[in-house]
């Protein structure tokens, strides 16, 4: 009777592994067909010969279902295996050493997101996509996708990595002395969306971590496509005191200048036209970034500046390019241009409107040491 009952149980047993079986050889059969050339005599040919004049590279979840097939055929045995074996052996080698000319095909990847924050994707170029697509598909603009991976322009490569904001913005990297109040002011993004979208809350600012600034604006000596004023030389001309301004040359004429003053009438600037105060404010608004553009209203004369903007303003006495420089503080009026060029030796070369008469600009050079006894007006504090 007990040998009935085990027989029973055996047979129960196999009853409801037949399914599965069944399953297994199905899917052997499957791959084994599918592998093989549908011509004659290929049963005896590796797979890699039967594909070797075809542009195919197999992907990941090829490599995947020949690898499960072929462990199968081993686990039960079949007599296909040693073939199977060998067909996945050909794919995995042509996965990954395959690549021909013109494949399209690439490799996962596997991307560490630990300097990221929820905010900022990562995202691997494919085979003919341009920046257009990928701005397209994640709804952000060209320019938000150069601003976050500093391009210069729209070209970008297959496999290369970028920057996404998951919302229209720029991506930003924190540097060692951020805070969210001072990102927010400088890139134009609420500093509550900032922390909202970053989950700042929870870790707070990162140094090193990218971070996405909602609907932020880069400043525009940020933009990579920004290129500073190149310096002009010129042969030296001495003209008036040669131990103050050296190479001494006029800029553009009246009727350019006149020009630019209707040009710009709108931006508010404080100075009379044709004097010193009014050129130092006017190319520090056209030339320089926000950090560095002089308040409107009245901010006095030029003998007053660096008292009056000490406050809001580096002021030093170390000169660097777009610095507004104080050469005069002689009552009533001094005097001010703007630092075009340091040179290796110390010396300078500005920009200065009203020194050799009212409505005329020039350039010219100052000595070192004259140069190091002078005030300079520099960014914002």
């Amino acid at each position: 009777m007990s040998k009935w009952k085990l027989s029973k149980k055996a047979n129960e047993r196999v009853r409801l592994l037949l399914p599965y079986l069944g399953a297994i050889l199905v899917t052997v059969g499957v791959f084994t067909l599918g592998m093989l050339n549908r011509g004659s005599g290929v049963r005896e040919t590796p797979i890699m010969r039967a594909i070797a004049n075809q542009n195919w590279v197999p992907s990941g979840d090829e490599l995947t279902s020949a690898f499960l097939t072929t462990d199968l055929a081993d686990a039960v045995r079949i007599p296909a295996f040693a073939e199977l074996a060998e067909n996945y052996l050909s794919v995995f080698f042509r996965f990954e050493n395959g690549v021909f000319a013109g494949d399209t095909t690439l490799k996962p990847v596997i991307i560490d997101t630990s300097n990221l924050t929820r905010g900022v994707r990562e995202y691997i170029v494919q085979y003919g996509e341009t920046l257009a697509d990928i701005a397209a598909r994640f709804g952000v603009t060209t320019t938000q996708l150069r601003w976050s991976n500093n391009l210069r322009n729209d070209n970008i490569n297959v496999g290369q990595r970028l920057y996404v904001p998951s919302v229209p913005g720029i991506v930003y990297v924190v540097k060692d002395g951020d805070t969210v109040a001072a990102i927010a002011a400088k890139y134009q993004s609420p500093a509550s969306e900032i922390i909202s979208f970053n989950d700042l809350e929870v870790t707070g600012l990162v140094v090193g971590r990218a971070i996405v600034l909602p609907n932020g604006i880069l400043p525009n000596t940020e933009r990579p496509e920004y290129i500073p004023p190149t310096p002009i030389y010129f042969a030296p001309i001495i003209y008036g005191n040669a131990g103050v301004r050296n190479n001494m040359r006029e800029v553009h004429s009246y009727g350019y200048w006149a020009s630019e003053f209707w040009r710009t009438s709108w931006q508010g600037n404080p100075g009379f036209f044709g004097n010193g105060t009014w050129f130092a404010w006017y190319w520090r608004r056209n030339f320089m970034g926000a950090e560095y553009h002089l308040p409107g209203g009245t901010i006095g004369n030029a003998a007053d500046w660096a008292y009056r903007l000490g406050g809001q303003f580096v002021i030093d006495n170390t000169p660097r390019y777009g610095s507004v420089v104080q050469t005069s503080t002689a009552a009533p009026f001094g005097h001010v241009g703007i630092v075009e060029t340091v040179h290796g030796d110390g010396s300078i070369t500005i920009i200065e409107m009203n020194f050799i008469g009212y409505n005329r600009v020039n350039r010219a050079e100052i000595s070192a040491a004259d140069a190091r006894n002078f005030r300079y007006i520099h960014q914002r504090r």
